[in-house]
Protein backbone atom coordinates (compact mmCIF):
# COMPACT_ATOMS: atom_id res chain seq x y z
CA UNK A 1 0.00 0.00 0.00
CA UNK A 2 0.77 3.31 -0.40
CA UNK A 3 0.88 4.16 3.30
CA UNK A 4 3.19 1.43 3.79
CA UNK A 5 5.87 2.92 1.62
CA UNK A 6 5.43 6.10 3.02
CA UNK A 7 6.18 5.01 6.77
CA UNK A 8 8.90 3.30 5.69
CA UNK A 9 10.27 6.40 4.75
CA UNK A 10 10.84 7.67 8.30
CA UNK A 11 12.43 6.81 11.26
CA UNK A 12 11.41 7.58 14.43
CA UNK A 13 13.36 9.50 17.04
CA UNK A 14 12.30 9.82 21.04
CA UNK A 15 12.13 13.07 23.12
CA UNK A 16 11.58 13.56 26.72
CA UNK A 17 10.54 16.45 28.23
CA UNK A 18 9.33 18.35 25.34
CA UNK A 19 6.76 18.43 22.18
CA UNK A 20 8.44 16.99 18.91
CA UNK A 21 10.04 19.65 16.43
CA UNK A 22 7.45 17.90 14.18
CA UNK A 23 5.00 19.03 16.01
CA UNK A 24 3.55 21.85 13.66
CA UNK A 25 1.81 25.08 13.86
CA UNK A 26 1.50 25.13 17.78
CA UNK A 27 -0.36 28.51 17.82
CA UNK A 28 -2.73 28.24 15.02
CA UNK A 29 -3.93 25.06 16.85
CA UNK A 30 -4.12 26.78 20.31
CA UNK A 31 -5.91 29.81 19.08
CA UNK A 32 -8.38 27.37 17.36
CA UNK A 33 -8.90 24.92 19.87
CA UNK A 34 -8.94 27.74 22.24
CA UNK A 35 -11.95 29.13 20.51
CA UNK A 36 -14.01 25.60 20.39
CA UNK A 37 -13.71 25.20 24.10
CA UNK A 38 -13.73 28.44 25.59
CA UNK A 39 -17.03 28.86 23.06
CA UNK A 40 -19.01 25.93 24.45
CA UNK A 41 -17.39 25.87 28.24
CA UNK A 42 -20.27 28.63 29.45
CA UNK A 43 -23.07 26.05 28.53
CA UNK A 44 -20.88 22.67 28.47
CA UNK A 45 -19.81 22.85 32.15
CA UNK A 46 -22.91 23.68 33.81
CA UNK A 47 -24.78 20.66 30.96
CA UNK A 48 -21.91 18.37 32.60
CA UNK A 49 -22.46 19.40 35.95
CA UNK A 50 -26.36 18.70 36.27
CA UNK A 51 -26.03 15.59 34.46
CA UNK A 52 -24.05 14.52 36.95
CA UNK A 53 -26.28 15.85 39.72
CA UNK A 54 -29.24 14.07 37.89
CA UNK A 55 -27.49 10.94 38.50
CA UNK A 56 -26.64 11.54 42.10
CA UNK A 57 -30.28 12.47 42.79
CA UNK A 58 -31.46 9.18 40.50
CA UNK A 59 -29.63 6.92 43.12
CA UNK A 60 -31.23 8.99 45.77
CA UNK A 61 -34.53 9.04 45.01
CA UNK A 62 -36.28 7.09 42.29
CA UNK A 63 -33.99 5.01 40.49
CA UNK A 64 -35.06 5.53 37.70
CA UNK A 65 -32.04 4.65 35.39
CA UNK A 66 -32.65 0.86 36.92
CA UNK A 67 -36.17 0.77 36.65
CA UNK A 68 -35.17 1.98 32.20
CA UNK A 69 -32.56 -0.75 32.31
CA UNK A 70 -35.50 -3.49 33.99
CA UNK A 71 -38.13 -2.58 31.17
CA UNK A 72 -35.48 -2.44 28.68
CA UNK A 73 -34.45 -6.01 29.74
CA UNK A 74 -38.57 -7.31 29.35
CA UNK A 75 -38.68 -6.08 25.89
CA UNK A 76 -34.84 -8.43 24.41
CA UNK A 77 -36.82 -11.50 23.81
CA UNK A 78 -39.34 -9.71 21.54
CA UNK A 79 -35.51 -8.60 19.68
CA UNK A 80 -33.40 -11.77 19.84
CA UNK A 81 -34.50 -13.20 16.30
CA UNK A 82 -33.55 -10.02 14.95
CA UNK A 83 -30.45 -9.97 16.02
CA UNK A 84 -26.79 -11.59 15.40
CA UNK A 85 -26.09 -12.36 18.96
CA UNK A 86 -27.70 -13.02 21.40
CA UNK A 87 -26.51 -10.80 24.13
CA UNK A 88 -27.03 -7.22 21.17
CA UNK A 89 -30.71 -7.77 21.88
CA UNK A 90 -30.80 -4.49 23.82
CA UNK A 91 -30.01 -2.53 20.47
CA UNK A 92 -33.31 -2.47 19.47
CA UNK A 93 -34.31 -0.59 22.74
CA UNK A 94 -31.54 1.94 22.22
CA UNK A 95 -32.69 2.77 18.79
CA UNK A 96 -36.03 3.49 19.81
CA UNK A 97 -34.85 5.63 22.39
CA UNK A 98 -31.82 7.45 20.78
CA UNK A 99 -33.00 7.23 17.28
CA UNK A 100 -36.50 7.47 17.21
CA UNK A 101 -37.76 9.49 20.56
CA UNK A 102 -34.79 11.92 20.76
CA UNK A 103 -35.27 12.99 17.20
CA UNK A 104 -39.01 13.34 17.78
CA UNK A 105 -38.16 15.45 20.78
CA UNK A 106 -36.05 17.61 18.20
CA UNK A 107 -39.10 18.26 16.24
CA UNK A 108 -41.38 18.75 19.30
CA UNK A 109 -38.34 21.53 20.08
CA UNK A 110 -38.15 22.81 16.40
CA UNK A 111 -42.26 23.32 16.32
CA UNK A 112 -42.29 25.08 19.57
CA UNK A 113 -38.82 26.87 18.87
CA UNK A 114 -40.51 28.10 15.31
CA UNK A 115 -44.19 28.88 16.84
CA UNK A 116 -43.17 29.99 20.40
CA UNK A 117 -39.66 31.47 20.04
CA UNK A 118 -36.32 30.57 21.51
CA UNK A 119 -36.01 28.91 24.92
CA UNK A 120 -32.94 28.79 26.94
CA UNK A 121 -34.42 26.68 29.40
CA UNK A 122 -35.78 24.38 26.64
CA UNK A 123 -32.91 24.24 25.18
CA UNK A 124 -30.65 22.86 28.35
CA UNK A 125 -33.79 20.26 29.20
CA UNK A 126 -33.14 19.11 25.60
CA UNK A 127 -29.42 18.42 26.12
CA UNK A 128 -29.25 17.48 29.41
CA UNK A 129 -32.09 13.96 28.63
CA UNK A 130 -30.39 13.86 25.00
CA UNK A 131 -26.66 13.45 27.30
CA UNK A 132 -28.72 11.71 29.86
CA UNK A 133 -27.67 11.32 33.36
CA UNK A 134 -24.49 10.89 34.18
CA UNK A 135 -23.32 11.56 30.35
CA UNK A 136 -24.99 7.90 30.22
CA UNK A 137 -27.10 8.46 26.46
CA UNK A 138 -23.85 9.99 25.03
CA UNK A 139 -21.66 7.12 26.40
CA UNK A 140 -24.15 4.70 24.55
CA UNK A 141 -24.57 7.13 20.99
CA UNK A 142 -20.70 6.69 21.40
CA UNK A 143 -20.33 3.10 22.31
CA UNK A 144 -22.68 1.38 19.29
CA UNK A 145 -21.40 4.05 16.36
CA UNK A 146 -17.91 2.75 17.38
CA UNK A 147 -18.83 -1.05 17.29
CA UNK A 148 -21.18 -0.52 14.18
CA UNK A 149 -18.19 1.04 12.58
CA UNK A 150 -16.29 -2.11 13.39
CA UNK A 151 -18.63 -4.81 12.64
CA UNK A 152 -19.76 -3.22 9.35
CA UNK A 153 -17.21 -5.08 7.39
CA UNK A 154 -17.44 -8.43 9.28
CA UNK A 155 -21.23 -8.98 10.32
CA UNK A 156 -23.22 -5.99 11.67
CA UNK A 157 -25.37 -6.04 14.92
CA UNK A 158 -28.57 -7.36 12.83
CA UNK A 159 -29.48 -10.27 10.74
CA UNK A 160 -31.01 -9.81 7.61
CA UNK A 161 -33.11 -8.09 6.02
CA UNK A 162 -32.88 -5.86 8.53
CA UNK A 163 -29.08 -5.80 8.08
CA UNK A 164 -29.87 -3.99 4.61
CA UNK A 165 -31.89 -1.08 6.61
CA UNK A 166 -30.61 -0.69 10.05
CA UNK A 167 -26.15 -1.39 9.33
CA UNK A 168 -25.59 1.93 9.95
CA UNK A 169 -28.65 3.49 11.59
CA UNK A 170 -25.80 5.06 14.62
CA UNK A 171 -23.58 6.25 12.04
CA UNK A 172 -26.11 7.66 9.44
CA UNK A 173 -28.96 8.65 11.48
CA UNK A 174 -28.78 8.49 15.56
CA UNK A 175 -25.12 10.17 15.13
CA UNK A 176 -26.44 13.43 13.74
CA UNK A 177 -28.08 14.12 16.60
CA UNK A 178 -24.83 13.91 18.41
CA UNK A 179 -22.40 15.45 16.92
CA UNK A 180 -21.54 12.19 14.52
CA UNK A 181 -20.62 12.65 11.17
CA UNK A 182 -21.06 9.51 8.71
CA UNK A 183 -17.62 8.75 8.16
CA UNK A 184 -15.91 9.49 11.42
CA UNK A 185 -16.46 6.03 12.67
CA UNK A 186 -17.32 4.00 9.49
CA UNK A 187 -14.30 4.83 7.03
CA UNK A 188 -11.33 6.89 9.82
CA UNK A 189 -11.45 5.35 12.82
CA UNK A 190 -11.36 1.85 11.41
CA UNK A 191 -9.08 2.67 8.20
CA UNK A 192 -6.79 5.35 9.64
CA UNK A 193 -6.77 5.58 13.74
CA UNK A 194 -7.06 1.33 13.80
CA UNK A 195 -4.23 0.74 10.90
CA UNK A 196 -1.35 3.21 12.18
CA UNK A 197 -2.50 2.72 16.01
CA UNK A 198 -1.31 6.67 17.12
CA UNK A 199 1.45 6.68 14.63
CA UNK A 200 2.90 9.33 12.52
CA UNK A 201 -0.01 9.02 9.20
CA UNK A 202 -2.90 8.95 12.36
CA UNK A 203 -4.64 11.97 11.71
CA UNK A 204 -5.55 12.16 15.57
CA UNK A 205 -2.30 10.68 17.05
CA UNK A 206 -1.65 12.31 20.18
CA UNK A 207 2.00 11.10 19.68
CA UNK A 208 3.75 14.53 18.76
CA UNK A 209 3.32 16.17 22.49
CA UNK A 210 3.18 16.03 25.94
CA UNK A 211 0.27 15.22 27.06
CA UNK A 212 0.21 16.39 30.59
CA UNK A 213 -0.82 19.87 29.42
CA UNK A 214 -3.96 21.89 29.35
CA UNK A 215 -2.52 23.92 26.64
CA UNK A 216 -1.79 21.38 24.93
CA UNK A 217 -5.27 19.63 24.98
CA UNK A 218 -6.31 22.85 23.65
CA UNK A 219 -4.01 22.04 21.14
CA UNK A 220 -5.46 18.89 20.60
CA UNK A 221 -8.89 19.88 20.11
CA UNK A 222 -8.03 21.45 17.27
CA UNK A 223 -6.41 18.37 15.36
CA UNK A 224 -9.75 15.99 16.57
CA UNK A 225 -11.75 18.55 14.92
CA UNK A 226 -10.16 18.21 11.54
CA UNK A 227 -10.73 14.66 11.84
CA UNK A 228 -14.78 14.68 13.44
CA UNK A 229 -15.10 17.56 10.52
CA UNK A 230 -13.72 14.75 8.17
CA UNK A 231 -11.27 17.04 6.97
CA UNK A 232 -8.15 15.31 7.64
CA UNK A 233 -9.76 12.12 6.89
CA UNK A 234 -10.54 12.90 3.04
CA UNK A 235 -7.01 15.08 2.96
CA UNK A 236 -5.28 11.61 4.36
CA UNK A 237 -7.37 9.06 2.13
CA UNK A 238 -6.48 11.25 -1.61
CA UNK A 239 -2.60 12.18 -0.19
CA UNK A 240 -2.51 7.66 0.44
CA UNK A 241 -4.41 7.25 -2.78
CA UNK A 242 -7.68 5.73 -1.43
CA UNK A 243 -10.10 7.96 -3.53
CA UNK A 244 -12.83 5.68 -2.98
CA UNK A 245 -13.02 5.78 0.70
CA UNK A 246 -12.02 9.71 0.40
CA UNK A 247 -15.22 10.02 -1.61
CA UNK A 248 -17.07 7.85 0.89
CA UNK A 249 -16.19 10.08 3.59
CA UNK A 250 -16.61 13.21 1.62
CA UNK A 251 -20.28 12.31 1.05
CA UNK A 252 -20.60 11.69 4.40
CA UNK A 253 -20.07 15.34 5.40
CA UNK A 254 -22.36 16.42 2.36
CA UNK A 255 -25.12 14.49 3.94
CA UNK A 256 -24.72 15.53 7.11
CA UNK A 257 -24.35 19.61 5.89
CA UNK A 258 -27.71 18.64 3.96
CA UNK A 259 -29.27 17.85 7.45
CA UNK A 260 -28.05 20.63 8.71
CA UNK A 261 -29.40 22.87 5.72
CA UNK A 262 -33.07 21.36 6.25
CA UNK A 263 -33.40 22.29 9.38
CA UNK A 264 -31.96 26.20 8.92
CA UNK A 265 -34.58 26.40 6.11
CA UNK A 266 -37.19 25.98 9.10
CA UNK A 267 -35.60 28.42 12.00
CA UNK A 268 -31.80 29.34 11.85
CA UNK A 269 -31.65 29.74 15.96
CA UNK A 270 -32.72 25.84 16.29
CA UNK A 271 -30.21 24.26 13.96
CA UNK A 272 -27.49 26.50 15.82
CA UNK A 273 -28.89 25.78 19.44
CA UNK A 274 -30.22 22.51 18.66
CA UNK A 275 -28.24 20.89 16.04
CA UNK A 276 -24.89 22.35 15.37
CA UNK A 277 -24.17 22.51 19.04
CA UNK A 278 -23.62 18.44 19.58
CA UNK A 279 -20.31 19.14 17.50
CA UNK A 280 -19.58 20.92 20.48
CA UNK A 281 -20.39 18.81 23.39
CA UNK A 282 -19.87 15.41 22.07
CA UNK A 283 -16.44 16.16 20.59
CA UNK A 284 -15.47 17.74 23.92
CA UNK A 285 -15.70 14.73 25.50
CA UNK A 286 -14.75 12.66 22.86
CA UNK A 287 -11.20 14.18 22.23
CA UNK A 288 -10.72 13.62 26.17
CA UNK A 289 -11.26 10.47 25.66
CA UNK A 290 -8.87 9.61 22.86
CA UNK A 291 -6.43 11.95 24.34
CA UNK A 292 -6.26 9.73 27.86
CA UNK A 293 -6.74 6.81 26.10
CA UNK A 294 -3.56 7.52 24.30
CA UNK A 295 -1.54 9.20 26.79
CA UNK A 296 1.22 7.20 27.31
CA UNK A 297 4.34 6.32 25.96
CA UNK A 298 7.38 3.90 27.13
CA UNK A 299 10.49 5.89 26.10
CA UNK A 300 12.30 2.42 26.44
CA UNK A 301 9.90 0.45 24.35
CA UNK A 302 7.21 3.22 22.40
CA UNK A 303 5.58 0.18 20.35
CA UNK A 304 4.78 -1.38 23.72
CA UNK A 305 0.84 -1.47 23.36
CA UNK A 306 0.01 -1.66 26.99
CA UNK A 307 1.82 1.29 27.76
CA UNK A 308 0.35 2.99 24.70
CA UNK A 309 -3.38 2.58 25.23
CA UNK A 310 -4.74 3.19 28.56
CA UNK A 311 -6.84 0.30 30.26
CA UNK A 312 -9.62 1.01 33.64
CA UNK A 313 -10.40 -2.14 35.90
CA UNK A 314 -13.41 -1.90 37.89
CA UNK A 315 -14.10 0.69 35.77
CA UNK A 316 -17.18 3.48 36.28
CA UNK A 317 -19.18 4.62 33.89
CA UNK A 318 -18.12 2.18 31.24
CA UNK A 319 -20.03 -0.14 28.64
CA UNK A 320 -19.18 -3.12 26.48
CA UNK A 321 -15.64 -3.49 27.35
CA UNK A 322 -14.80 -0.06 26.50
CA UNK A 323 -12.40 0.08 29.42
CA UNK A 324 -9.97 -2.78 27.79
CA UNK A 325 -8.33 -0.57 25.31
CA UNK A 326 -5.58 -2.16 24.69
CA UNK A 327 -7.89 -5.46 23.72
CA UNK A 328 -9.62 -3.13 21.56
CA UNK A 329 -7.06 -2.22 19.80
CA UNK A 330 -5.44 -5.89 19.31
CA UNK A 331 -8.49 -7.41 18.68
CA UNK A 332 -10.80 -4.29 16.99
CA UNK A 333 -12.79 -6.69 15.09
CA UNK A 334 -13.92 -9.06 17.82
CA UNK A 335 -17.66 -9.29 19.47
CA UNK A 336 -17.50 -6.90 22.95
CA UNK A 337 -18.81 -9.84 24.41
CA UNK A 338 -15.03 -11.22 24.20
CA UNK A 339 -13.29 -8.35 25.35
CA UNK A 340 -13.36 -9.76 29.24
CA UNK A 341 -12.41 -13.66 28.28
CA UNK A 342 -9.12 -11.71 26.48
CA UNK A 343 -8.55 -8.91 28.89
CA UNK A 344 -8.51 -11.55 31.69
CA UNK A 345 -6.42 -14.25 29.94
CA UNK A 346 -3.68 -11.04 29.55
CA UNK A 347 -4.26 -9.92 33.36
CA UNK A 348 -3.24 -13.09 34.45
CA UNK A 349 -0.25 -13.95 32.39
CA UNK A 350 0.87 -10.47 34.01
CA UNK A 351 0.57 -7.77 31.22
CA UNK A 352 -0.93 -5.35 33.08
CA UNK A 353 1.05 -5.34 36.18
CA UNK A 354 2.29 -2.13 37.53
CA UNK A 355 4.47 -0.43 36.04
CA UNK A 356 4.44 -2.68 32.70
CA UNK A 357 1.01 -0.72 31.73
CA UNK A 358 -0.98 2.05 31.59
CA UNK A 359 -4.00 0.62 33.68
CA UNK A 360 -6.12 2.07 36.24
CA UNK A 361 -8.67 1.12 38.51
CA UNK A 362 -12.08 1.80 40.22
CA UNK A 363 -12.21 5.10 38.57
CA UNK A 364 -13.75 7.56 35.86
CA UNK A 365 -12.19 8.24 32.53
CA UNK A 366 -12.70 11.97 33.04
CA UNK A 367 -10.73 11.66 36.48
CA UNK A 368 -7.82 10.43 34.98
CA UNK A 369 -7.84 12.99 32.00
CA UNK A 370 -8.06 15.78 34.94
CA UNK A 371 -5.07 14.48 36.48
CA UNK A 372 -3.21 13.77 33.62
CA UNK A 373 -3.41 17.68 32.61
CA UNK A 374 -3.07 19.25 35.86
CA UNK A 375 -0.32 17.78 36.34
CA UNK A 376 -1.35 15.31 39.64
CA UNK A 377 1.04 12.79 39.09
CA UNK A 378 0.88 11.09 42.38
CA UNK A 379 -3.06 11.29 42.00
CA UNK A 380 -2.92 8.87 39.11
CA UNK A 381 -0.15 7.23 41.21
CA UNK A 382 -2.81 6.29 43.66
CA UNK A 383 -5.44 4.78 40.87
CA UNK A 384 -2.73 2.98 39.66
CA UNK A 385 -3.87 -0.89 39.07
CA UNK A 386 -0.82 -2.42 41.37
CA UNK A 387 -3.00 -4.76 44.19
CA UNK A 388 -0.87 -5.04 47.58
CA UNK A 389 1.56 -2.67 46.04
CA UNK A 390 3.06 -6.04 44.08
CA UNK A 391 5.50 -3.55 42.42
CA UNK A 392 7.00 -2.39 45.29
CA UNK A 393 7.93 1.00 44.39
CA UNK A 394 6.91 3.91 45.93
CA UNK A 395 4.09 6.71 45.03
CA UNK A 396 6.83 8.87 44.13
CA UNK A 397 7.91 6.37 41.93
CA UNK A 398 5.18 5.45 40.35
CA UNK A 399 4.77 9.08 39.88
CA UNK A 400 7.55 9.88 37.96
CA UNK A 401 7.32 6.82 36.02
CA UNK A 402 3.96 8.20 34.90
CA UNK A 403 5.12 11.39 34.51
CA UNK A 404 8.16 10.54 32.22
CA UNK A 405 5.16 8.33 29.74
CA UNK A 406 3.15 11.37 29.31
CA UNK A 407 6.08 13.62 28.82
CA UNK A 408 7.12 10.93 25.69
CA UNK A 409 7.22 12.58 22.60
CA UNK A 410 7.79 11.34 18.61
CA UNK A 411 9.60 13.05 16.20
CA UNK A 412 9.13 11.56 12.92
CA UNK A 413 12.08 12.58 10.67
CA UNK A 414 11.97 11.94 6.55
CA UNK A 415 14.96 9.65 5.60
Amino acid sequence: MVADRTEKDYKRVVHEGTDAPTFTYQSLRLYVGGAIFFTALPFFAPQIAACTFWEFIDKKTINGVEKVKAFGASLEKYWKPYVRHAEDAFIPNMLLMLGVFIPLYALLELYLTVTYGFSWIRLFIFHLIRIGPMYSNFAWIYTLCHKEGHQLGLTGFFKKPVHYFLSKAFNHWVGLFYGVLPGTFTYSHTRNHHYYDNGRLDIYSTQSFMRDSFTNYLRYIATWWLYALNISTVYSFVELGNYNLALQTAFGTVGYLVFLRLFYAVSPIFTLAYMVYPLFDSNLLLSMVNFTWHAFIDPENIDDDYVNSTTVLDAQNFILGEEYHVIHHASAGVHWTKHTPLFEKDLAAGFYDCPKSSSFTGTNLFIIFGHIVGQKYEELAKLQYDPENQSKLTLKEKAAILRRRLQTTIEHVHV
